[in-house]
């Protein structure tokens, strides 16, 4: 969750710090080569390591930097989320390469990462392996995420089955919580700043736990589902529910691709929609 990491923790100072480090590392390799403590493919090996932590840091401060301009809402956060996800299904080659530098950190940098979220990890022994039983996540983390969610602005993966037209079929779907409709379509239009991105209506039954929506247009892809109505519609056996969807191609992104990475739509008021 970058966004949300952005929001709660400004890791500027740590980055720039990391980033002098790694320099000043680059440099003591360019030195030891110089007098042949490195071959020379050891030295090339060595380089392009640190280049590539390097150009991570550095799309972290730049990150870090938009963040800090866009001044984001907790409302963004799920617009992020959202964006996140569409970029993945239209541009995955494109997603992967902005978003997914994890293999590039050191142990050092992962375990740093990983701790800041995490209290500790409960381990158990199975046929004589180690395994990890429970992630106990700090407190503070925790409580700032269920906060979120509980608030519809920030969406967790459930099981659903969806019918449409009689067909029926069963995934892992983001889902959030309710918002009011208000913020829904403010959300929808914001989302139709970059790319076409559709809102349908279906009813959820709560003893079958089955979607009836649709049907959706040829290529569409649901990105997340949501309630409709506050507090689970009450003690009735049906619940309204909202699809966003878009389709599973580039073709109708509105914006430079490098945008719909780099920043998040404008914006918008009750009298755009």
């Amino acid at each position: 969750m970058p966004v949300l990491k952005s929001k709660l923790n400004d890791p500027k100072v740590e980055l720039e710090k990391e980033l002098k480090s790694l320099n000043n590392k680059k440099e003591r390799i360019r030195k030891a080569y110089i007098d042949s403590v490195f071959t020379e493919e050891e030295y090339k090996q060595e380089s392009k390591t640190i280049d590539s932590q390097i150009e991570f840091i550095n799309s972290k401060l730049l990150e870090n930097s938009q963040a800090e301009q866009l001044n984001f809402t907790t409302e963004d956060i799920l617009l992020k989320r959202d964006m996140d996800f569409i970029n993945k299904v239209k541009l995955p080659i494109s997603y992967y390469a902005f978003n997914e530098n994890w293999d590039l950190l050191d142990r050092e940098t992962k375990a740093d990462i990983v701790m800041r979220y995490i209290d500790d990890i409960e381990l158990e022994i199975k046929n004589k392996k180690y395994h990890v039983k429970q992630i106990n996540f700090r407190s503070t983390f925790y409580n700032d995420y269920e906060d979120l969610y509980r608030k519809g602005y920030i969406d967790r993966k459930r099981p659903l089955t969806y019918d449409f037209n009689g067909v029926c079929v069963d995934t892992n779907i983001r889902y959030s919580e309710y918002l009011s409709i208000k913020d829904v379509m403010q959300h929808l239009y914001r989302l139709n700043e970059y790319y076409e991105v559709n809102l349908y209506k279906g009813t959820y039954y709560k003893e079958t736990e089955k979607l009836d929506i649709g049907p959706l247009q040829r290529n569409e892809v649901p990105i997340r589902v949501f309630p409709l109505q506050d507090n689970n519609n009450g003690n009735k056996n049906w619940l309204s529910m909202g699809m966003l969807t878009t389709k599973n191609n580039p073709n109708d992104i509105k914006v430079n691709i490098r945008d719909v990475f780099e920043t998040i739509p404008d914006n918008v008021t009750e009298e755009d929609f």
